[in-house]
């Protein structure tokens, strides 16, 4: 399976931080107390994550955000559109400036910044339209920091009269009134940011991953919006230029500079403003490798914003709501392999068990903890994004269990104090294959539910199944990709 691959990565790269925490769990988990202790934290994390669920769910009802009846600025105020890119296919950065030809809007600059690109043959065909239809561009090596280091860089190049800046992916086809709809809310000097939500045209109209990614928006960043909490998510987004120079630029301490940006613009007084109305369009990663290192990214990022940045100016609902933002893709089982592997091999050894009547009280409450989880994530994705079929819900369910492994891990790298790498998610399209360590993943933990048999502890079958539901959904992953890759061809 992948998570088994990720696995032998971690082990074999991670710092001494990692296998010192990595150590401290498994020593406890070898005792009926630690095992207790990492129980009862679990369902804590469980419980929280299950609250501010209900809670974002509820608060999104409130969200009422119309663009319709704005005033327009009369002034036509000038838009730098800003295009950052590493190594893109040519086509895909050719689609995304074609579609900013057809702008309604007039008075705007395009500004593409390339970044430690090495093959001229993927930059040298974007450099070429550029110059032909007048967009600016520039190419740049051996540059640190990269995406918001580019950009950085880049500044001395963004038009002086210019107001506010677009920031786009490199694969995000935008819709013509995309300037005039994002500059309607940015009627209060306080208003800094104007984000759109991500959405996906490669996926089809009833695709589980795109809808997972959608809940996202429908619910935590519409709380965001009434909680007046709202963090970029990197495309699609405006920035008022004077609170982008007030803040020294693009953040580069995080690898996600776009949760970062909106944590620093809110310290220094300014508000964000979340529309949930598609204005642009990007594509899906293309492999099961590309989403998990995309995934563990934004994890690892989102919780280096949260470790570093402070929420205190926020108020408390501003504070929850910007919390569950930068979680949104972390699992709350952090405890669950220990406790499972630990309950399974002081079960097996009985000599070592202080008392087994502990360790049942320990297995049901992992199976409660991990039940609840799994049950609110259900329900999260069955309410977040009303009007999509059953189907598309309980699909979404399984891509999102099918990323715990990935949770796992991109946690604990998270909290190490280390340089994260910026990991970019690949475009080019390429394919996967079932293999036999997919399979693997998938057979082991159904081997431990006979073991949970042959001890007579249907609490321990119970979590061992639980254990196998990350492999079926990364299968059922796959056959996702495979339909994504189909529907692209």
């Amino acid at each position: 399976m992948r998570h088994l691959r990720a696995i032998k990565n971690f082990l074999q790269n991670s710092p001494s931080k990692v296998w010192g925490g990595a150590f401290a769990l498994a020593l406890a988990s070898t005792s009926s107390l630690g095992l207790t202790a990492l129980a009862i934290g679990q369902f804590v994390l469980v419980a929280g994550l299950v609250v501010g669920r209900l809670w974002a769910l509820r608060r999104a009802r409130s969200y009422d955000l119309i663009a319709k009846g704005l005033p327009k600025d009369s002034r036509q105020p000038k838009v730098s559109v800003q295009i950052a890119t590493y190594a893109e296919p040519p086509e895909l950065v050719l689609e995304t400036l074609r579609s900013l030809k057809s702008l309604s809007y007039n008075n705007y600059q395009v500004l593409v910044v390339d970044n430690n690109t090495s093959d001229p043959a993927l930059y040298e065909p974007v450099r070429d339209y550029c110059e032909a239809h007048g967009f600016d561009f520039v190419h740049l090596d051996n540059v640190q920091g990269a995406k918001a280091g580019a950009l950085n860089l880049a500044r001395p190049l963004v038009d002086p009269q210019a107001e506010y800046v677009l920031i786009l992916d490199a694969d995000y086809v935008v819709e013509p009134g995309i300037i005039e709809t994002g500059l309607l809310h940015f009627r209060s000097p306080e208003t800094a940011l104007v984000q759109f939500p991500q959405s996906y045209r490669n996926g089809g109209a009833h695709c589980p991953l795109a809808y997972e990614y959608r809940s996202f928006f429908h619910a935590y960043m519409t709380t965001a919006q009434v909680s007046n909490s709202v963090l970029a998510t990197g495309t699609a987004a405006f920035v008022r230029q004077r609170a982008l120079d007030e803040i020294g630029g693009w953040p580069t301490s995080t690898i996600t500079e776009d949760a970062d940006l909106g944590l620093r613009l809110h310290r220094a007084g300014y508000r964000g403003i979340y529309v949930n109305q598609t204005q642009a369009q990007g594509l899906l990663p293309g492999t099961l490798s590309d989403f998990f290192k995309q995934r563990s990214r934004w994890i690892m990022g989102n919780l280096q914003c949260l470790r570093m940045g402070s929420l205190r100016n926020l108020s408390w609902d501003g504070r929850l709501s910007a919390t569950l933002q930068l979680t949104a893709w972390v699992h709350p089982l952090i405890a669950f392999p220990f406790i499972l592997l630990g309950c399974s091999f002081l079960r097996l050894f009985t000599g070592l068990a202080e008392s087994p009547s502990q360790l049942d009280g320990i297995e049901m409450l992992c199976v409660l903890a991990s039940s609840l989880y799994i049950v609110s994530t259900l329900l999260f994705f069955s309410a977040a994004a009303p009007g999509t079929s059953l189907q598309v819900r309980l699909g979404a369910v399984l891509v999102h269990l099918a990323t715990f492994w990935t949770s796992f891990f991109s946690v604990f790298r998270s909290f190490t104090g280390e340089e994260l790498p910026f990991i970019r998610t690949n475009k080019f399209k390429s394919s996967e294959r079932v293999n036999f360590l997919d399979v693997l993943g998938m057979v082991l933990p159904c081997l431990g539910f006979y073991l949970g048999l042959g001890i007579w502890s249907s609490a321990l079958c119970g979590l061992w199944l639980i254990a196998a539901l990350p492999g079926v959904s990364c299968l059922y992953l796959k056959y996702i990709f495979h339909q994504i890759r189909k529907r692209s061809e």
